[in-house]
């Protein structure tokens, strides 16, 4: 699927990407296929060296695991029919169908999850509760941190604000992000 792909359209040849003579790796490093793709793709670099990855530049994937740079017909050069069926060929388990679904994580996994690298854990494109609140309310929930009255002095912080608030993180309770199939796992709790 070369022909009016993304590379096809910019005027790149085969030697752009790939050495057309066989080169000795005594006078000459070959470069890895994520060093020849970044040296295009700029932005994709600090994104790598965030704290939250992919493991690419652990050398335990590369680029191609995820994309064809030689066309296909998904965005972005993703190898598959969409990034969700992209995502599920190696994180299988939160594919589904579940009783109780999360529908964001249904349509599409880059609604909370950044591909390339993140700062925030699980690749996730912002922090808890501020991830979860672009969707949802605070209404019935803490949106701020509570903090124990003098009349509950002795009591933990778990019986005192009956859970609620506990460092104001979502995925204290709501474990189940991606979906639940235990029977009253409707709030995503089991």
């Amino acid at each position: 699927m070369w022909h009016a792909s993304e590379h096809e359209i910019r005027a790149l040849s085969c030697a752009d990407c790939h050495n057309v003579h066989q080169q000795h790796p005594k006078y000459l490093a070959k470069p890895t296929q994520t060093e020849v793709c970044v040296a295009c793709h700029r932005k994709i670099t600090p994104l790598l060296l965030r704290q939250s990855h992919h493991p690419l530049r652990e050398r335990k994937m590369q680029c191609s695991d995820c994309h064809n740079s030689h066309g296909t017909i998904a965005d972005k050069l993703i190898d598959a029919q969409d990034i969700n069926l992209k995502c599920f060929e190696c994180h299988a388990k939160t594919r589904g169908p579940f009783l109780w679904e999360h529908p964001p994580a249904v349509e599409n996994c880059l609604a909370c999850h950044v591909p390339h690298g993140s700062s925030q854990a699980f690749l996730l494109n912002a922090r808890t509760p501020y991830l979860c609140q672009r969707c949802h309310s605070n209404v019935g929930h803490a949106g701020e941190l509570q903090a124990k009255n003098s009349g509950q002095s002795g009591r933990s912080v778990y019986t005192a604000l009956n859970n609620r608030g506990f460092y104001r993180g979502c995925l204290n309770c709501h474990l189940q992000v991606h979906g639940s199939n235990h029977p009253s796992g409707k709030s995503l709790l089991r």
